[in-house]
């Protein structure tokens, strides 16, 4: 069986809090006979995107580090969880280099008839916020995402946040499994249709600087496929 991917993009890895509340929502995957692969961003070696542009007209990023290894095992799964924490209101620095990246995928979507998960933890505020434009990221990206969690790190003495979180988590798994099992047609987010609407309008406006892109989406017929 394939395992589903797990990011875990705090700088701290598998020994951050972040990594702590997920516990719950891989038990839940787990238990249902799936495997999964943790990767952390510390673990990733790549490069920044630099804005060269070389991607708006080859299939992919021309810079070759792990990117594609992860992109690799978004492609072969049939899910991918995001799990983070609040870094200033937005994701950790090397989470946004690492989305960066991925502006071919959101040129072109190639993770349709997948599922996304996203996990946001927050010592006090900004998880919601941050939750929303992550998910909408991968529901650029052609993923059906299911409904985020965002989650506050607890206390030591902080039982009751503990209980939530761990409630929270195992319904995501639930709702995460139910999706991929029962192959369901989920809604965009309003964020991840403005989005979505928004780089096609780019696209169309632009046809000779995005000429593979247009054709892209005109071949295999992306709008409709995103409801848009």
């Amino acid at each position: 069986m394939v395992s589903i991917p797990i990011l875990i993009a705090s700088p701290q890895g598998v020994r951050g809090q972040t990594a702590e509340v997920i516990k719950d929502f891989i038990e839940e995957i787990q238990h249902a006979g799936f495997r999964t692969k943790i990767i952390t961003t510390p673990d990733l070696s790549f490069a920044a995107c630099g804005g060269c542009l070389a991607c708006e007209s080859t299939d992919d990023c021309v810079v070759k580090d792990d990117v594609q290894t992860f992109q690799e095992s978004l492609l072969i799964s049939p899910g991918f969880v995001l799990a983070t924490p609040v870094y200033l209101m937005g994701p950790p620095g090397r989470l946004k280099c690492l989305l960066d990246r991925f502006w071919p995928w959101m040129l072109r979507p190639r993770l349709f008839g997948k599922y996304g998960a996203v996990i946001v933890t927050s010592i006090s505020y900004g998880a919601e916020s941050l939750s929303e434009y992550l998910s909408a990221i991968l529901e650029s990206w052609g993923l059906g995402v299911v409904k985020p969690v965002a989650t506050i790190v607890p206390k030591k003495d902080d039982i009751e946040t503990r209980k939530k979180n761990l409630t929270n988590c195992r319904l995501l798994g639930r709702r995460f499994l139910d999706a991929i099992e029962k192959k369901k047609q989920l809604k965009l987010s309003s964020i991840g249709k403005r989005l979505i609407m928004d780089i096609w309008r780019l696209i169309q406006d632009n046809k000779d600087r995005f000429q593979m892109s247009y054709s892209y989406w005109k071949e295999k017929a992306i709008a409709k496929r995103f409801g848009i």
